[in-house]
C-alpha cells in the first residue's frame, strides 16, 4: 500500500484539461505531471487552479495533426508559461518518423533554453531518442515507460536522463533502471488493466517495485520522493511550479 507519508507522485498521466474541481480532488493527495498531445490542447490547460497538477506543453507523435500543425516560435511563446513538457517524443509504429524527427529535435533545441522538464515517448524508437537526446541535451529529460536495453539505459543515464515506470512494464526493464533515476508514472488511461484506476493511483507500480527491490513500500515511496526533489533541482523548475507544490516539497 501507498504509504501516507510521502504524496503519491505520478509523473506522466493524461488528464483532460476541462477536468472539474471534484473530479480533482478525487485524486486525492497525488503530484500528477498531466501530458498534452498538442499546442491546440495545452492552449486549454487551466494553469493556476489546482495545485497538485503540473501541466505538460506536449506534440505527441502519434498525432498526425499535432505534428502538421506543429509551429516551434508558437511552442517556444507558449513554454514560458509551463515548467513541463510531455508529451513528445518519436513513435516508429505510427510513420512520418522523419518529420516526428524534425519536431522533436525542434521541441528540444527551444527547450534546452528553458528551466523545464521534458517527458518523452520512445515507442520502437529508443535508439533514435538516445541519438536526438545525445545531439540536443536538456536539462531534464525523463524517459517515460522506456523498453530499452541495458546498455540504452546506461547511455540514457549518462545524458542525465530520469525514467518514468509503471506497472505494465517488463520486470527486466525496470531492474535496470538506477533507483536513484527512478519515478513513478501510471500513463493514466493507458495502464487500467495493470491497477491505475485513475491519475495518481500508484499502488500497484509501488508494489511491484517493493518486490523487485526486496524491501518495503514506504523505502520505495521515500525513494521516489528524493529523486523527485532532486529532478526540480537539476531542471531548475521549483519557481514555476504551483505554489501549493512548492510547499509540498519544503525548503
Amino acid at each position: 500500500m501507498v504509504s501516507p507519508k510521502y504524496p503519491s507522485f505520478d509523473a506522466h498521466a493524461h488528464i483532460a484539461t476541462d477536468v472539474t474541481a471534484a473530479q480533482v480532488r478525487g485524486l486525492k493527495n497525488a503530484i500528477v505531471f498531466a501530458m498534452t498531445r498538442s499546442l491546440s490542447e495545452a492552449t486549454s490547460v487551466p494553469h493556476g487552479c489546482y495545485g497538485n497538477i503540473v501541466w505538460g506543453i506536449g506534440v505527441h507523435p502519434r498525432d498526425s495533426d499535432a505534428l502538421d500543425l506543429y509551429v516551434g516560435d508558437r511552442f517556444e511563446a507558449m513554454l514560458r508559461k509551463f515548467a513541463l513538457v510531455g508529451e513528445v517524443g518519436l513513435d516508429r509504429r505510427s510513420g512520418r518518423i522523419e518529420r516526428q524527427k524534425e519536431v522533436f529535435g525542434d521541441i528540444l533545441v527551444r527547450a534546452a533554453t528553458s528551466s523545464v522538464m521534458v517527458s518523452i515517448h520512445s515507442t520502437a524508437a529508443t535508439e533514435d531518442v538516445i541519438e536526438i537526446l545525445r545531439k540536443h541535451p536538456v536539462k531534464a529529460p525523463i524517459l517515460h515507460w522506456f523498453g530499452g536495453s541495458p546498455k540504452q539505459i546506461l547511455e540514457a543515464t549518462e545524458l542525465g536522463a530520469w525514467f518514468s515506470v509503471n506497472a505494465s512494464m517488463k520486470d527486466e526493464v525496470i531492474t535496470a533502471i538506477p533507483r536513484n533515476r527512478l519515478l513513478t508514472e501510471t500513463d493514466f488511461p493507458y495502464t487500467r488493466r495493470a491497477g491505475a484506476t485513475r491519475p495518481g493511483s500508484i499502488d500497484s507500480i509501488i508494489e511491484k517495485l517493493a518486490l523487485l527491490w526486496e524491501t518495503t513500500a514506504d523505502e520505495v515511496q521515500q525513494e521516489v520522493w528524493s529523486n523527485l526533489l532532486r529532478l526540480v533541482e537539476v531542471a531548475g523548475v521549483r519557481s514555476r511550479l504551483p505554489y501549493e507544490l512548492q510547499a509540498q516539497l519544503g525548503p
